[in-house]
C-alpha cells in the first residue's frame, strides 16, 4: 500500500505542476528515473482512476483546412 500512495502523491504534484501526463508509461519512466520504483502500469491505471479520479481523454485529429481563410469566413 506504500507504493500505491506514494504514486498517488507524486500523480498529484505531476498535476498541480501541469505536466503533460499523456501514458502510464510516462508516469512508469518518471517513477523509474525520479523515484527508483518499478511499478506496473496497470498499477498506475487503477491508482488514477479509482484513487484520484483521473481519466484519459481520446485527442481528435483536426482537419489541416480547419481554419483556412475560407472556412473561416464560413463559419462567421
Amino acid at each position: 500500500m506504500k507504493q500505491r500512495d506514494h504514486l498517488a502523491t507524486v500523480v498529484q504534484e505531476m498535476g498541480q505542476r501541469h505536466s503533460f501526463i499523456d501514458s502510464t508509461g510516462f508516469v512508469k519512466t518518471y517513477m523509474k528515473e525520479e523515484h527508483q520504483i518499478d511499478i506496473k502500469p496497470w498499477i498506475i491505471k487503477n491508482v488514477m482512476k479509482s484513487e484520484l479520479d483521473m481519466k484519459y481523454k481520446k485527442v481528435k485529429p483536426v482537419s489541416i483546412h480547419a481554419n483556412s481563410p475560407k472556412n473561416l469566413v464560413l463559419r462567421q
